[in-house]
């Protein structure tokens, strides 16, 4: 089994798996999920899905600024 990437089409299930991912994290900082947030960054992110057997399974999001190298 090869992991495969590939532009993420599917929004919620990226949603989803960043929200589950940190959902400790932010409990912990005491920070509430912004789900307008999330639409404004996927407009600007790169957003992949990472694939087994063409079943989405993780996901990556890549942002840049200015600091980036």
């Amino acid at each position: 089994m090869k992991p495969t990437f590939r532009h993420a089409k599917d929004k919620n299930f990226v949603e989803q798996l960043t929200l589950r991912n940190m959902k400790p994290y932010y409990k912990e900082l005491g920070i509430r999920w912004d789900h307008e947030l999330f639409e404004a960054n996927w407009k600007e992110f790169e957003n992949y899905e990472i694939a087994i057997d063409k079943c989405a399974i993780g996901a990556l999001r890549l942002s840049h600024d200015s600091c980036a190298y």
